[in-house]
């Protein structure tokens, strides 16, 4: 992750400042770091569009109903229905 005010890269897990050059490394240290094979996680699904296993159809949309706030916005999903398996 990267710090919005200084541009630092750090490790979201422990929030140790990360190497700029080679950030990733952390995330393989191999001698009791403690962050080692963690990088991903905690993240329970993928952003890709061509997901291939049937999960989640993310759709966005404006909601819309004439109220004070015009950047209001409602989030819906629904499970993918796969009917050729």
């Amino acid at each position: 992750m990267q710090c919005t005010k200084c541009a630092a890269t750090f490790c979201w897990l422990c929030n140790r400042v990360l190497d700029k050059n080679n950030p990733y490394a952390h995330f393989n240290e191999e001698n009791g770091g403690t962050c080692a094979n963690r990088l991903f996680e905690g993240i329970t699904g993928s952003d890709s569009d061509d997901d291939e296993d049937g999960g989640i159809n993310w759709m966005d949309f404006v909601h819309d109903d004439d109220s004070e706030s015009d950047s209001e916005v409602e989030f819906v999903f629904r499970e993918s229905s796969d009917e050729s398996d």
